[in-house]
């Protein structure tokens, strides 16, 4: 019986981190293959790969034109053969002895999915560095799908990024699918695979690395780009999915949509004036999305009290502008 664990690992330009990320799950004494899907790489990452894959059947190397990372994890899914399924970037790494925790969880619990916790690491102190610990349990619990779904949306425990996460290959449903060509393709799949499993297992272990790096293309860093509005769009979907199917939720929810919009405005703030310019339509509506969801903006738990003053002054000093 099949009973390994494919972890799927998307590269683009990565030779000076996919080799570490690489050996860290080798390490793990488990059934286990790698799933590498090179994005149409045009530095070393192939050639690094293809060496791995040389030496170790465990590394399975594939190829494609650059599409992006939910292109990539979709070409990984149809691609891996484990009984089980779990994803990395390719900056980060897996802690071996919590990897092979999790895959033995996998065998003796019934619970659809596994979670562990994460430990963000500078990338000058990678991958050996305290860092911070963004997600992590006290001690092992099972909850419901559900309850899985409710955490991420607070933010408890739980996020909506595909890393850190296990699955059972059996529970993903046949139309799962990434968004491809955008940033937040994993909010919808993370969500779905969550409430397709009845229990989640939640570990203490705090297993994934995550490599900080503020050039990424995520909303960590301070420029603002205009696809940072897809991880906007699919967070109102999401938002706007709970209000019809889960409104026990909908508190939840409407703060990781927030939460989202007011990080986009916070880097729009924080890009030079001339430049921010041209983003005037992308500000407006954040803005109104706000203005909108006043109510739930100043009681959700997920945008801190800080935040929510810094963007209060903001907004005072252009209604003072606008009457000047």
């Amino acid at each position: 019986m099949n009973n390994k664990l494919s972890i799927i690992l998307p590269a683009f330009n990565a030779q000076k981190t996919i080799g570490r990320a690489i050996d860290s799950v080798l390490l793990a004494d488990i059934p286990l293959e790698i799933v590498v899907i090179d994005d149409g790489s045009f530095d070393d990452t192939r050639k690094i790969c293809e060496n791995y894959e040389r030496e170790d059947k465990r590394v399975k190397v594939f190829f494609q034109k650059n599409q992006g990372p939910g292109a990539a994890r979709n070409s990984g899914l149809l691609r891996a053969t484990g009984a089980y399924i779990g994803f990395m970037d390719a900056d980060d790494c897996y802690d071996a002895s919590a990897l092979e925790r999790a895959w033995k969880i996998l065998e003796e619990n019934k619970a659809g999915a596994v979670c562990m916790g994460i430990r963000m690491i500078p990338e000058s102190q990678f991958p050996d560095g305290e860092g911070t610990i963004l997600y992590r349990q006290n001690e092992d619990s099972v909850i419901t799908g559900m309850e899985a779904f409710r955490r991420m949306l607070a933010g408890n425990g739980l996020d909506s990024n595909t890393y850190a996460k296990f699955y059972r290959r059996e529970l993903m449903p046949e139309v799962l699918h990434f968004y491809e060509g955008m940033l937040g393709d994993d909010i919808p799949v993370t969500y779905r695979m969550l409430l397709s499993a009845k229990s989640v297992y939640m570990m203490s272990d705090v297993g994934y690395l995550y490599c900080e790096d503020e050039s990424s293309e995520s909303l960590s860093g301070v420029q603002f780009e205009p696809y940072f509005m897809d991880m906007v769009d699919r967070a109102k979907e999401l938002f706007e999915l709970v209000q019809s199917e889960y409104p026990q939720f909908r508190d939840e929810a409407a703060g990781f949509y927030l939460d989202l919009v007011l990080q986009c405005v916070e880097r729009l703030l924080a890009t030079d004036p001339v430049e921010r310019e041209k983003y005037i339509n992308e500000l407006r509506k954040l803005l109104n999305e706000i203005e909108i969801y006043f109510e739930d903006f100043k009681k959700t738990s997920h945008i801190s009290k800080r935040r929510k003053l810094e963007f209060n002054f903001y907004l005072a000093s252009v209604k003072m502008g606008s009457k000047s």
